[in-house]
């Protein structure tokens, strides 16, 4: 009768190709930051692909990224920023940039079914500059259906719609504000579901996602103030607190620090801008926007008190939290502001 046989215990190794090592980004204090290592790349045979080599691919990768910004924005802005711009050219922006984020995307999912999903550096790039479209095409998407609504369906949901095509610069009134929300808060939903399925390289396509929202609430200065009438109205300060709210939660779930950061920042600076821009308050409508800073604060408290997030990160944000506060302390006190608990109207 044969002895029975045992098995050797094995070594895991820590350093194989389906090693998993801790992410250092990474917001979670748990095991849950283990990351597995990067996708095998096959090179020529008698060639050896370096760091140098990956870095300045990169880097060839950066350059061309910011040219191909610069040349969108500037045809972006000379759309839709043009004089005579109608809402003809809201949906050629709405539909131009819906069209170019699918073929993107498109792109990255036929190549990335072949490797399960796994992403590459350039294809966390592509599918950045595709969320950066969707972005595009869903904000001037918005601003068309609200044009539309009012002039074609002579509806007062958005503004008069009798003022409507009289030659007058028209604009939404506050109303455009909860618009504009819906949509960025609808595509950032859809990208999440999109980036859960993917692994590998997926920081800047995440980065994109999350700061959509940031983006839009800095860029809605100028017009949402004047869609507000210079007052810090419910659906200003709810598109703020809300926004805030969504881009750290999203920065949450992408387990990414940088982007937490970033978007506790970002949020936390947006009612003292507000503040400071608002130069045309009505009377008794002054500090209305730093006290929106209120409620960021709670906001950031309620991440701060998660015990499963890693306390040195939630330290040095409540470092700057604290700089922040300062700051509105400072303006309020310049400029002999009061707090102003409720919206204005």
């Amino acid at each position: 009768m044969a002895a029975p046989t045992r098995n050797a215990p094995q070594r895991v190794s820590n350093h194989g190709l389906l090693s998993r090592a801790n992410d250092p980004g990474a917001i979670y204090s748990t095991s849950d930051n283990a990351t597995s290592a990067p996708p095998m790349v096959i090179s020529q045979p008698g060639k050896v692909r370096t760091q140098g080599d990956v870095d300045l691919e990169k880097f060839a990768q950066l350059i061309m990224y910011v040219v191909a910004l610069i040349a969108i924005w500037g045809g972006i802005f000379s759309i839709a920023f043009d004089d005579n711009a109608t809402n003809s050219n809201f949906l050629l922006l709405f539909i131009g940039g819906l069209v170019s984020a699918a073929m993107a995307i498109a792109w990255i999912e036929m190549q990335s079914k072949r490797n399960a999903y796994q992403l590459m550096e350039v294809q966390n790039y592509m599918l950045g500059l595709g969320f950066f479209f969707a972005t595009v095409g869903t904000l001037w998407g918005a601003r068309y259906l609200m044009g539309f609504a009012t002039g074609t369906l002579e509806l007062d949901i958005f503004g008069d719609s009798d003022a409507y095509g009289t030659g007058a610069n028209w604009q939404p009134n506050a109303n455009g504000i909860y618009m504009q929300v819906i949509a960025v808060i609808a595509l950032l939903y859809g990208e999440i579901k999109l980036l859960k399925r993917y692994k590998g390289a997926t920081t800047f396509g995440w980065g994109v996602a999350i700061y959509g929202p940031l983006a839009l609430m800095i860029t809605g200065i100028g017009p949402w103030i004047e869609w507000s009438n210079n007052e810090v109205s419910y659906e200003l300060g709810l598109a703020i607190i809300i926004l805030s709210f969504v881009s750290m939660e999203a920065a949450l779930r992408s387990n990414k620090s940088m982007h937490f950061f970033v978007a506790a920042i970002v949020s936390g600076l947006v009612p003292i801008l507000y503040e400071l821009f608002n130069t045309n308050a009505p009377a008794g409508g002054e500090g209305g926007a730093l006290s929106l800073l209120i409620f960021i604060i709670a906001i950031q408290g309620y991440y701060a008190s998660k015990q499963e997030l890693r306390s040195d990160l939630m330290q040095k944000a409540s470092v700057l939290l604290v700089g922040e506060v300062l700051v509105a302390m400072f303006i309020a006190g310049s400029e002999g502001l009061q707090l102003n608990y409720r919206p204005t109207k």
